[in-house]
């Protein structure tokens, strides 16, 4: 069976949440509070996120296609 998920600790206390925004929005990772989790008192600002494994050729192609790869001349 193997590995299925790819999970990470967002340590993110900021107001507006953007390292959880940017996992979330950029990276396709998603909170997940169907599975508890182990973490030390002093992370209570980290937030448990993963994502399917099988999933991540797919959407690295899309980033690097949509994202990453800006057209030079589309640049400020």
């Amino acid at each position: 069976m193997g590995c299925q998920y790819l999970y990470l600790f967002a340590a993110d206390d900021s107001e507006n949440r953007k390292l959880v925004n940017y996992y979330a929005d950029k990276l396709k990772f998603r909170s997940a509070t169907e599975w508890g989790t182990v973490k030390p008192i002093y992370d209570f600002t980290c937030e448990f996120m993963c994502q399917e494994i099988s999933h991540l050729d797919t959407k690295m192609k899309k980033f690097f296609n949509e994202e990453f790869n800006v057209n030079p001349e589309e640049q400020v």
